[in-house]
């Protein structure tokens, strides 16, 4: 006769964390960056060292850029998590699945909350 902890499957983990720890962290680069080179553009801007570096483009729009790149990072980390957690429901993991189903949209949905943010406060700047 067997034992219950010998028929009980074993738990496998999500592995998502490693992923999400690796989107946080160039998020907050990209934070940091972004304020140190606007800070530097700004301050610099009469000696044209911050041109020579976004050289065609303004400062504004490379950022613009980067953020779109990084919503772009998020919507595909939000499809991952989708993925891991379906296949652990799949697994019978259900709990852990109505436990963090409303977690995974909430990083997308706040940088996308930001995109707009920063759309807004540039068209109000130049208009």
């Amino acid at each position: 006769m067997k034992l219950e902890a010998d028929i009980r499957r074993r738990f496998i983990p999500v592995r998502t964390v490693c992923v999400s720890i690796v989107l946080l962290l160039v998020q907050v680069a990209f934070v940091a960056l972004a304020l140190v080179s606007g800070y530097f553009c700004i301050l610099h801007s009469e000696d044209g060292k911050c041109m020579q570096y976004t050289n065609p483009f303004e400062l504004n729009t490379i950022i613009i850029m980067c953020k779109v790149i990084l919503w772009l990072l998020y919507v595909v980390h939000e499809r991952f998590l989708h993925y891991h957690h379906s296949k652990a429901k799949g697994r019978g993991y259900l709990k852990l699945y109505q436990s963090t189903s409303h977690l995974t949209t909430i990083p997308l949905m706040i940088h996308s909350t930001g995109i707009v943010q920063h759309y807004l406060y540039y068209n109000r700047c130049l208009g």
